[in-house]
C-alpha cells in the first residue's frame, strides 16, 4: 500500500489543477486548499501554504 500523504513541488501543484475537475476549495492567507480527481490517484486533496510547501493526501487510502 503506497503512502495516503505526501509531500509534492510546486509544478506536481499546478499540474493537478490543470486536471480536469479540480478546483480550488479554499483561498486563504496563509494556506489554499485544492480538491481534485484523477484516474492515478482518484480523490485527492492539495494544501499548499505561503511558504511554497504542499501537502497532497489521497483520499482513495483514507477510509473513515
Amino acid at each position: 500500500m503506497s503512502k495516503s500523504v505526501e509531500v509534492i513541488t510546486p509544478e506536481t501543484v499546478a499540474d493537478f489543477l490543470a486536471e480536469q475537475g479540480s478546483e480550488l476549495i479554499f483561498e486563504g492567507n496563509q494556506i489554499n486548499v485544492i480538491k481534485g480527481k484523477n484516474e492515478e490517484c482518484g480523490d485527492f486533496l492539495v494544501i499548499n501554504n505561503a511558504l511554497g510547501e504542499n501537502l497532497f493526501i489521497k483520499l482513495s487510502y483514507i477510509v473513515l
